[in-house]
């Protein structure tokens, strides 16, 4: 039996009790000084005056009286890189690797021509500022947090609108947890930062990773080594070799494709998180000197009449048309891929077979049949373009094979 107007305009309720009110103000009202509003209680009439503004921000907090910790929920993305889940507070600040979210949420937010938000000493302007989709009247605030304000507690938070006149919020509060170091995440082979192919050799790098250095005796690689773990989406990654400023995993073949999946060390206590996009494939070839650049990692097959196929090192014997000899490339991150063109200088090929190589965990390997126009090459740059479900990716510009002279 109870209603309320204002300025003529009926209002939504939300809540009512002898004490309080909660309702909607209607979108169409205008700022103003002054303005009328009635409440009718059965019967029982009792006006009053308010001030409207397009904008006056209000901060929920947990208590429900304005003051104390903020009604706000921390968000990141999922170690698999596929969802957004939000947490209560503390809220975990990421690192340079990985950003995260603080939500926050109040009411006569939506309208204002610009908001800012001043976290403690820090000031930040919303990535997003507007209505809360899910409950009428209800705006929120999504912030991007920065690793200045790790560890500190209890930080006082006021949202300022502007418009024909700037407003300041309540005063809420809000703690964060400690920053987590960061960390990159290469391919193995071409030292590429930022993508890596499922199933392939990575190098994770950081600082303070592992307190010595390993090498895992194989042929099975660990989940462990050197009391160092690794997980890549959440799921355990096997290590070939532990180093204080690195680890080298294995990429779970199991791995959902994802821009930003997550990679985290744990080694004792400590915690160290990046994130990398996760492909497919994404061709490295390995050098000879291990440093991603000059000669390539192969072998040079020459094929004998009977088919049987004796390997040296480079430079290769490129065969002739009716018999070809095969070049041998080892690498990284091309298993999962549907085709494998391969360049060598002008000279395009496609590979004959590709496929894990043996006894070797992550490591891959082609062969191609070779053409007598490379014959007496040297130096000849060498890229690969995998191709998987419409998508191409060509390995690193810097790899090189040379070719003996013909006959």
């Amino acid at each position: 039996g109870v209603t309320v107007s204002i300025n003529g305009f009926s209002t939504r309720l939300i809540y009512a009790s002898p004490t309080q009110i909660n309702l909607l103000l209607p979108e169409n009202l205008r700022p103003a000084a002054d303005v009328p509003f009635t409440v009718n209680n059965n019967g029982v009439l009792t006006n009053g005056k308010v001030q409207l503004a397009d904008a006056a921000p209000g901060i929920f907090t947990i208590s429900g009286d304005g003051k104390g910790p903020a009604a706000a929920q921390c968000g990141k993305l999922s170690p698999d890189g596929l969802t957004f889940p939000l947490t209560a507070p503390p809220c975990d600040v990421g690192n340079e690797s990985q950003f995260h979210t603080l939500v926050l949420y109040g009411t006569g937010i939506r309208n204002a021509l610009s908001v800012q938000v001043k976290v403690g000493d820090a000031t930040f302007i919303p990535t997003y500022s507007g209505p809360q989709r899910q409950f009428p009247g209800l705006d929120q605030l999504n912030i991007g947090l920065s690793k200045d304000l790790a560890e500190k507690q209890n930080l006082e938070i006021v949202v300022t609108s502007t418009g024909a006149t700037s407003l300041d919020s309540n005063k809420s509060t809000v703690s964060f947890l400690p920053a987590d170091p960061a960390l990159t995440v290469i391919n193995a082979a071409s030292f590429e930062t930022g993508l890596v192919a499922r199933g392939s050799l990575a190098i994770v790098q950081g600082t303070d990773l592992a307190t010595s250095s390993a090498v895992a005796p194989g042929p099975e690689l660990p989940l462990e080594l050197a009391g160092v773990r690794v997980t890549v989406g959440g799921q355990p990654a096997r290590i070939e070799e532990v180093k204080p400023n690195q680890v080298r995993i294995v990429v779970p073949e199991t791995l959902r494709l994802a821009d930003q999946v997550e990679v985290a060390v744990f080694s004792g206590t400590k915690v160290a998180r990046g994130r990398v996009k996760i492909l497919d494939a994404f061709p490295g070839i390995f050098s000879a000197n291990n440093d991603g650049l000059g000669n390539a990692s192969a072998r040079c097959g020459t094929v004998a009449a009977d088919g049987t196929v004796t390997f040296s090192d480079p430079p290769c014997a490129v065969g002739t048309t009716e018999r070809p000899n095969i070049l041998r490339v080892f690498g990284t991150g091309w298993r999962f891929a549907e085709k494998i063109n391969v360049k060598i200088g002008e000279t395009d090929l496609v590979a004959d077979t590709f496929a894990p190589q043996p006894g070797n965990n992550g490591r891959d390997q082609l062969d191609v049949k070779l053409v007598p126009g490379l014959a007496g090459r040297t130096d000849a740059d060498l890229t690969l373009t995998t191709t998987t479900k419409g998508v191409a990716q060509i390995s690193r510009v810097g790899i090189k094979i040379s070719f003996r002279p013909a006959n």
